[in-house]
Parts: C-alpha cells; sequence; structure tokens
C-alpha cells in the first residue's frame, strides 16, 4: 500500500491466467490475448482525511509511464475477454468515515480490440453490496457495447441496466469526457417499485396512514445529470400509488447537501396519507 494507509496490501488475488499469441507480436506488433482470468481479486480503496486516494501514486507513476512511450508506435490490442471471479473491492472515506464494500463480484468483458477507439463488446457486474443500506443489497450493473476514444478521452456506451436495492433502472448516457472530473447525463426509467420496501432496507419506519396500501408503488423517468456536488433529475415524470407528478428535483452527494425540489401533482387524496 502507499505510505501512511497502513500495512494491508492494496490489491492482491489468488490466481491469474493470461495466454498471448506471439507471432502477431513479433511480426505485426499486434497484441493478441484470449480470455484473461484473475481470481480471488481483493482490492482495497482508501482516501485519508485530505482527499488523497491509497491508488494517486499509481496513477502517477502510469501518467509517467505514458509520457515517455507515447512518441514510439502504438500496437493494437485484441483481447478476447477478460473475467474477475469472486472478487471484493472495499472502499474508506477517512474524512467521512463511510465504507462501502462488494463481495462474490463476477465482472465479465466481452471482446476488447482497437488502440485509439477502443472497443469493449458488452460488461457485466454482478455482486453484494455493503454500505449504502442497513442490509446488503445485490448489485448488477451490464452494458452490451462501450467505445473509448482515448485520445479524445471520451467514453461512450450502449443503453445501461442496473440493479440495486430490488430497483431496477436503464440509462441511456451521453458521451462523456473523463479528461478531468466525470459528469455523466442520462436519460433513465426507473422501473415500478415499492418506497415501503426501500424504507425498510434503510431501518426507516414508513409513517403510519389511513390505507397501508399507499407508498406501495413509485416509477420513476427523467433526465439525469450527476455532479461532484448532487444527483439532479429534470423533466421528472414520477408516478406515486395514484398521484403523477412533474417537474425536476435535486439529491445531494453529500450528507451535509440540501435537497431541492420543485414538482406539481395532478391530484392526491390526502385522506389515504393522514
Amino acid at each position: 500500500d502507499a505510505p501512511g494507509f497502513g500495512y494491508e496490501p492494496m490489491a492482491r488475488f489468488d490466481r491469474a491466467r493470461l495466454r498471448i499469441k506471439l507471432m502477431p507480436l513479433l511480426l505485426h506488433r499486434e497484441i493478441t490475448v484470449g480470455t484473461a482470468v484473475v481470481e480471488g481479486l481483493v482490492l482495497n480503496l482508501q482516501e485519508n482525511r485530505h482527499g488523497v486516494g491509497n491508488w494517486e501514486d499509481l496513477v502517477a507513476n502510469n501518467e509517467s509511464l505514458a509520457e515517455n512511450t507515447e512518441s514510439g508506435e502504438q500496437s493494437e490490442i485484441d483481447i478476447s475477454g477478460i473475467e474477475f471471479l469472486d472478487a471484493t473491492i472495499s472502499y474508506r472515506d477517512g474524512a467521512s468515515g463511510a465504507a462501502y464494500r462488494l463481495s462474490e463480484l463476477a465482472i465479465k468483458m466481452g471482446r476488447i480490440s482497437g488502440m485509439e477507439m477502443l472497443t469493449i463488446e458488452g460488461l457485466t457486474l454482478e455482486g453484494i453490496l455493503e454500505g449504502i443500506a442497513a442490509e446488503p443489497s445485490r448489485l448488477r450493473v451490464a452494458t452490451t457495447d462501450i467505445e473509448i476514444q482515448t485520445v479524445q478521452q471520451v467514453v461512450a456506451l450502449q443503453t445501461l441496466e442496473l440493479e440495486v436495492l430490488g430497483i431496477e433502472i436503464t440509462a441511456d448516457v451521453e458521451p462523456f469526457s473523463y479528461a478531468e472530473g466525470i459528469e455523466p447525463v442520462a436519460v433513465i426509467q426507473i422501473a415500478a417499485f415499492s418506497p415501503r420496501k426501500v424504507m425498510a432496507q434503510f431501518d426507516v419506519e414508513p409513517p403510519n396512514t389511513a390505507d397501508p396500501g399507499v407508498l406501495s408503488h413509485m416509477s420513476i423517468s427523467a433526465k439525469a445529470h450527476v455532479t461532484t456536488a448532487a444527483f439532479e433529475l429534470s423533466g421528472v415524470t414520477m408516478e406515486l400509488d395514484d398521484t403523477t407528478l412533474t417537474g425536476k428535483l435535486s439529491v445531494p452527494i453529500d450528507s451535509s447537501g440540501t435537497y431541492r425540489f420543485d414538482l406539481v401533482a395532478d391530484t392526491i387524496d390526502l385522506n389515504r396519507y393522514m
């Protein structure tokens, strides 16, 4: 690990397998690789109270290496796929004390090819997420295709599917830059779910209501913008039980932030909620 972050290794794994075809490398400077497999990866990511991450010295070394080699001829990459089996990734924020953990993690990537235009033919990630709710939750992320313009540092991906806390979300993400801060924009659809069940996962007692059937159905469609400060939704259409709300809202990333909303409801039977 980096100095000042303890003695636990930042990364380790049980077993890795990688096969490279020799002749394309020697004759054409083409890196052709079969499916690469890493088993039992354990990745411990930390930020100290000053916001310095234990991975930053590795990033600096990679940037230095890129500067030394960017004048040389670049080889095309062709990898049949990459799999991470039974991985564990943890993150701890030394300033806030927040800690998150992904366990029993399986990551599968399809064929990876190109150089200046790097293409990944499919990505799936499945595991158990801890730290956002009172109980662990299954997490699944999937997309069919990712394109990375390595010179312009721009990412474009097909429709993204996300499942967490039992909520299913699809997102059509606009191409975004990763040169500095990543602030993606996407049109999202959140399938119908029960707010009561979500409250229970966060150990929040649902309010007493005259009709115990309320707060059992919610679905959302909106345009989402993730910034460093907030998760902003515009063009919102939200169905809550028999009520439809439209407008915009903003949810802070940090617990010290402010919730903002401007929503209009068509009709609501308050007697059910009193």
